[in-house]
């Protein structure tokens, strides 16, 4: 019995990558753990009849460790002289308090009507910053800005961010893909960008419930880099506490079959299952 027929179709195999950071291979900021590289024995392989590669992250465990102020916004120049402010986490009340202690000579008070800060001091005063670490978009007022003091007091223009990090993101120059982002005015290396949904000290619980996927064209996969971010590609700081990502990998196969004959048929079955 001759069919004489050939059957083309498509199909999806998914491979899953459980990540944790504790077991990296290399962590490039150290006990930051947001930079870090993961290298597999077995190496995942592109097929010839692969048609389409996507790349997503399904879940994600990610605990809210980093200080809401930190390396990358706690620098303010006061009359020109540039100041660390303590790494930590904030509300306007205790960094009121740990302001004073730093700058004794300047009182600080907060309107919770307009939520603004207002300085004082028996001189005038100014507020610079002098790079991008800036301190002053947290106390209400913008970067890159030289503000003065008028008889000896000076309010912030805007109100006061306490709030931290909305979202991070997970970035791998690994894959290679053509997503785009604001910050950088074009291609990005982001897969995913994860909302911050608990208060600090929780756990960020992730999964991917739009079904968010991203083209990438890789011949193989022996080895992914991962970086974690806030929007301006800060690295996050977890202070060596470690995360979890799965990444899901889809390829998108084209199957062409031979029906010549019955034994055929039985065959190409039982290879199917």
């Amino acid at each position: 019995m001759s069919l004489n027929k050939i059957v083309s179709y498509q199909t999806i195999n998914t491979v899953q990558l459980h990540l944790n950071s504790a077991n990296a291979d290399i962590f490039l900021n150290g006990s930051h753990k947001s930079s870090v590289v993961f290298f597999f024995e077995d190496m995942l392989k592109i097929e010839k009849s692969a048609v389409e590669t996507r790349v997503s992250v399904s879940k994600a465990q990610i605990p809210y460790t980093w200080y809401q102020i930190n390396e990358t916004n706690n620098q303010i120049a006061v009359n020109g002289t540039l100041f660390y402010f303590p790494l930590g986490n904030y509300n306007v009340n205790n960094f009121i308090t740990t302001w004073r202690s730093i700058f004794t000579n300047m009182t600080v008070t907060f309107n919770n009507i307009t939520n603004k800060l207002t300085f004082s001091s028996n001189d005038n005063f100014s507020f610079s910053d002098n790079n991008e670490f800036s301190l002053l978009p947290i106390i209400g007022f913008m970067k890159n800005k030289l503000y003065f003091s008028a008889l000896d007091s000076l309010t912030s223009p805007h109100v006061v961010n306490f709030l931290g990090l909305t979202r991070i993101n997970i970035k791998s120059s690994s894959f290679n893909f053509r997503n785009l982002d604001s910050y950088e005015k074009g291609r990005s290396t982001t897969i995913c960008a994860i909302p911050v949904n608990c208060n600090t000290g929780g756990l960020i619980q992730y999964s991917n419930i739009t079904n968010s996927k991203s083209i990438f064209k890789n011949h193989e996969i022996s080895s992914v880099n991962f970086d974690i971010t806030d929007d301006q590609c800060n690295l996050i700081n977890f202070n060596n506490i470690d995360w979890a990502v799965t990444i899901q990998v889809e390829i998108t196969c084209e199957v062409v079959q031979d029906l010549d004959n019955l034994e055929d048929v039985y065959k190409n079955a039982t290879q199917e299952n």
